[in-house]
């Protein structure tokens, strides 16, 4: 499970939101915590409100069309920034708090420089 877990993180790296979230999606499956249920649930949420707004492009006029476009391109960027965090948070949790899991998924901005004097 450990490599999955890092397979997971490895492709948030990348910025291969969706495909992680397919996975830890896949992952948590089985699981029968309640907690775990509500979040994976939310995450598929965002992933099929993703795949609508699409949609409405083909309809709207002309006039409004590079608007909406705009509007959805930010819609979008805080769609994946809330999947991220979600699966942030369902790694912990099927991790244990493992260390190795949380130091991996600590945003690069966190990582102290080793410095000597």
């Amino acid at each position: 499970m450990l490599n999955e877990i890092f397979d997971i993180i490895h492709d948030l790296n990348e910025g291969k939101v969706i495909e992680a979230a397919n996975k830890i999606l896949q992952l948590i499956k089985d699981k029968d915590d309640e907690d775990l249920i509500r979040i994976s649930s939310e995450i598929e949420k965002e992933i099929r409100a993703m795949r609508e707004d699409d949609e409405i492009l083909r309809v709207v006029r002309v006039e409004t069309l590079d608007e909406l476009k705009n509007v959805l391109l930010e819609l979008k960027e805080a769609r994946i920034r809330k999947i991220k965090v979600l699966i942030y948070d369902l790694l912990r949790r099927i991790s244990n708090n493992n260390v190795l899991v949380v130091e991996a998924i600590k945003p690069k901005s966190d990582v102290r420089p080793h410095t000597y004097m």
